[in-house]
């Protein structure tokens, strides 16, 4: 199965300090990897910065 944390950091979504199951990620690349890796059920949440963009959606 994918090493997701290597991923995740590789492609630019370090983790949420205190979130261990929330990443932040770069771009817009970076958060199509974190997308995969929420539906996967590896983590909750990922949040694109510079943006109010999280998925999945928080409302």
């Amino acid at each position: 199965m994918a090493d997701w944390p290597q991923r995740l950091t590789a492609a630019g979504c370090p983790p949420l300090p205190g979130k261990p199951d929330e990443r932040r990620c770069t771009t817009r690349d970076s958060f199509a990897v974190c997308k995969e890796a929420v539906e996967s059920g590896h983590l909750k949440r990922c949040h694109l910065v510079n943006s109010k963009e999280t998925y999945p959606a928080s409302h």
